[in-house]
């Protein structure tokens, strides 16, 4: 079977869903998007020849096989992204480091972007213990629209590929930052779900506790203060405890409803049993486990070619051998209770109060000796730990 997809330069279309267009000069194709839905179905197992006929002097940058100069064979087209442009900047990559192509102009350098790419990359690698595959590409570039809101951004990663559509923000302290968030997050999916063999609406494990571990990973890499990671769970908590009352239900029911109006619940909840879980493992293996560990459960046992499960048994199943996690899966998957943290945030040596109408995290002025351990766990001096690195 073989298809073409044509890109004219004076052709533009857009798709706000699923943010797919040819603009003026450059432009994202995502197959999966524009092919009918029964050749989708239909090629899953034989494969779809797709030709992308682009103007001379264009780019065609992507993470599928090439088979000629335009020529591609793609397995499976809801992964399959395609970058094309007349003005691309794509650089080589290390080995089994991800690729990088840019379009646009920016506040931060396209050297910055390959180093923030590199970290985070490496820092996933570590925490999963491989690579899941040899070819990752990450794409960014700007919105088509001239003009575009500079805070406006969207970022998606399809198989093993990132792509991050945003306005161009003419503050580089502001756009780097932004940008870093945006790969934390994104960059982790290529772990979990995307190269896992599990199946189902389990959005409150792939999203909350992905975003939950790039949080992490933001105070791992010096990238977020404590104060940051704090005042970001304290705004997750708010979120939480006003759509609970909406939607007070479990976790994986949830998640079936998400497309319904349930996404910003399932964000924040999830990430906040994330953190909770974090809290437990730590306190209870004297902070010789933690959150990641359990990540890198799911990756080892679930990955591909591993047999197709439901998610939401599948990571319940894992959970529940950890028996310091029973409560909070009792709690918040069997049960749509709303999050009760007071406990957990008093032996963390964490103190919540009420600032006007949001939640205020701080640490305690002076915690003891446990609290001081816990928080160092949870990144509160990573700062002084890089710094002591360097000299």
């Amino acid at each position: 079977i073989s298809y073409s997809i044509r890109a004219e330069a004076s052709a533009t279309i857009t798709d706000s869903a699923h943010i797919s267009w040819v603009g003026r000069d450059n432009g994202l194709l995502f197959p999966a998007d524009l092919l009918p839905l029964d050749l989708v179905a239909e090629v899953a197992n034989s494969g779809v020849i797709i030709e992308v006929v682009a103007p001379a002097n264009w780019k065609i940058v992507s993470t599928e096989k090439p088979i000629g100069s335009a020529r591609f064979q793609v397995f499976r087209p809801d992964d399959a992204v395609f970058m094309i442009g007349k003005h691309l900047r794509p650089s080589v990559s290390a080995p089994k480091m991800p690729g990088i192509t840019i379009d646009g102009v920016w506040a931060f350098t396209d050297a910055e972007a390959r180093q923030m790419t590199d970290s985070i990359f490496s820092l996933y690698t570590g925490i999963y213990g491989s690579a899941p595959g040899d070819v990752f590409q990450v794409m960014i570039v700007p919105f088509p629209q001239e003009n575009e809101n500079t805070d406006r951004w969207r970022a998606e990663t399809r198989g093993k590929t990132v792509v991050v559509v945003s306005g161009s923000s003419p503050h580089a302290t502001l756009a780097r930052q932004r940008l870093h968030e945006q790969l934390r997050h994104e960059i982790g999916h290529f772990w979990i779900p995307n190269a896992l063999s599990l199946s189902g609406s389990y959005d409150w494990f792939y999203e909350g506790f992905v975003t939950y571990q790039a949080l992490r990973n933001g105070v791992e890499l010096n990238q977020l203060r404590f104060d940051d990671f704090l005042n970001t769970l304290a705004r997750a908590y708010d979120i939480s405890e006003l759509l609970s009352e909406v939607d007070p239900l479990p976790l994986p029911e949830l998640s079936r409803r998400r497309w319904l109006g349930s996404a910003n619940l399932i964000y924040a909840k999830g990430m906040l049993v994330a953190f909770l879980c974090d809290l437990h493992l730590i306190k209870a293996s004297g902070g010789k486990r933690k959150l990641s560990d359990l990540l890198r459960s799911v990756y080892e046992r679930h990955r591909h070619p591993a047999r197709t499960e439901d998610g939401n048994d599948a990571v319940k199943k894992i959970l529940g051998t950890q028996k310091e996690l029973l409560s909070v899966t009792e709690k918040y998957l069997e049960n749509g209770a709303r999050i009760d943290w007071i406990a957990e945030l008093q032996w963390a040596g964490i103190l919540a109060a009420r600032d006007g109408r949001a939640t205020r995290l701080t640490v305690l002025e002076k915690p003891d000796g446990r609290q001081k351990d816990l928080l160092d766990k949870l990144g509160y001096n990573q700062w002084r730990k890089l710094l002591n690195k360097k000299k």
